[in-house]
């Protein structure tokens, strides 16, 4: 009789309520969702499906847990990342206050959000001295890793959109513009046919030497310094005589 020993995956250290505690005001360090579970009672007021798209809680079924506490009081930001590309893991965050994982009271939560794709952010007014419980989760049971910030400042990055592209012969002419979740000034930066990226400005303008292939990328910057990690793409063929 031959034996073969199994490996099972752990769960992750945060798995059950309340957690790992963080401190601090500003923070950014990895996490993971793969082998988490759900523990009986888990928050459902934004009816989040799990794997079997049937069942529904907040956090997807796969939960993991934070326990903060605010140490000054004042308006917090917390973001989490996906840790696969920017669509995966999708990732659900909600903050909430209580001791017990079955009577919690919902403070913020979040499932998507501009800039971040399949990422999550809340903003909430945090009290000095209030331990706040953060959950991770995933859409319909999502699992991987992820980053996990928080801070006084915005953690999203903006989304960049070019619009409004226009060739006439040589010429090339387009608008540019970003959405970001908190009102702010934000500044651009253009790269053209793969070159470094140069601050600009809309409505963008190019002339051709001829005839050709171009590719326009645009990216955001917001006042946290937060940079949009997709940059707006559009390829556009000018016309004239070709470039030899």
């Amino acid at each position: 009789m031959i034996f073969v020993a199994v490996a099972v995956a752990a769960a992750p250290v945060n798995d059950t309520f309340p957690g790992t505690t963080i401190s601090g005001a500003s923070c950014t360090l990895a996490g993971t969702t793969v082998e988490a579970t759900k523990e009986t009672g888990e928050p459902n007021n934004n009816f989040i499906p799990e794997a079997d798209f049937v069942t529904e809680s907040d956090l997807g079924g796969v939960s993991v847990w934070y326990t903060w506490t605010a140490p000054s009081s004042g308006t917090f930001h917390i973001c989490v990342v996906p840790g696969i590309d920017e669509s995966h893991p999708d990732t659900t965050l909600g903050v909430w206050t209580g001791l017990a994982v079955d009577s919690l009271t919902e403070v913020a939560f979040n499932d998507d959000t501009t800039g971040l794709r399949r990422g999550s952010w809340v903003m909430f007014g945090a009290t000095s001295g209030t331990t706040y419980r953060i959950g991770v989760g995933g859409y319909g049971g999502d699992t991987g890793p992820f980053t996990l910030e928080w801070g006084t400042t915005d953690c999203v990055p903006p989304q960049t959109f070019i619009s409004s592209p226009k060739v006439r012969g040589k010429k090339f002419s387009a608008d540019f513009s970003a959405t970001e979740n908190v009102a702010g000034t934000v500044t651009f930066e253009c790269s053209l046919d793969g070159g470094p990226f140069t601050a600009c400005t809309s409505p963008f303008s190019y002339t051709a030497p001829g005839r050709g292939t171009h590719t326009l990328e645009v990216q955001a910057t917001d006042a946290a310094s937060n940079v949009d990690p997709s940059p707006a793409t559009f390829t556009f063929e000018t016309h004239g005589p070709r470039v030899p």
